[in-house]
């Protein structure tokens, strides 16, 4: 009897020690199975924010401005798309006072990689004097008559020139531009060497 009780505890203890070792290995398993899982999803977490970083970055589009001359803040400004004159102006601080505001548009729309350049005034004062300087006079070197400049009535007063050629010179310098010698009025149909004789010391270009 008392063997049999013996073997019973016997038993009891094995099986309790098993019973043990099966929970313990059971909840060992499910935690690592767990921190597996954890961890497979933050990667697959990082995985897609790095694609969406890396996506944005490719669609976030920069665009280079260079602005110098008449503006209070010269330099290399950047845009997220294409910007309009003006907007690349007031990022660099806007005009100056010596700025020629007229000779820009300020509509504009501005490409990647352009360089504006902002005038002083007194550089397009100077060259609508010098522009006008070239055409100022039709009559000048010592009385002589400016076949560029002159009109149909100073024309007539040459030699040889009438109405009708009068027209023909100004239509001639306003489809081929400025003559560019004296010798080139022979390109108006009816004046030939005769003619050019009488008058090439009365004109000049």
């Amino acid at each position: 009897m008392k063997d049999n009780k013996n073997k019973l505890k016997m038993v009891l203890l094995i099986g309790a020690f098993f019973l043990c070792g099966v929970l313990y290995f059971s909840l060992n398993a499910g935690s690592k199975k767990e921190a597996v899982v954890t961890e497979s999803f933050a990667d697959q977490s990082g995985e897609t924010k790095g694609k969406k970083e890396t996506s944005d970055s490719k669609t976030e589009a920069v665009v280079y401005i260079y602005i110098c001359g008449e503006v209070k803040n010269p330099g290399v400004y950047t845009f997220a798309k294409e910007p309009h004159f003006i907007d690349v102006v007031e990022k660099a601080g806007g005009f100056t006072k010596k700025a020629d505001k007229l000779s820009v548009n300020l509509a504009e729309v501005v490409k990647d990689g352009t360089q504006l350049t902002i005038e002083k005034k007194r550089k397009r004062k100077a060259a609508q004097e010098e522009q006008s300087s070239h055409g100022m006079s039709s009559a000048d070197e010592a009385g002589k008559i400016n076949l560029n400049t002159a009109s149909a009535e100073q024309l007539m007063k040459l030699s040889g020139i009438g109405e009708s050629k009068a027209a023909q010179i100004i239509s001639y310098r306003e489809k081929n531009g400025a003559f560019k010698k004296i010798e080139d009025i022979m390109n108006i149909t009816g004046i030939k060497e005769g003619v050019f004789g009488k008058i090439k010391d009365d004109i000049t270009v």
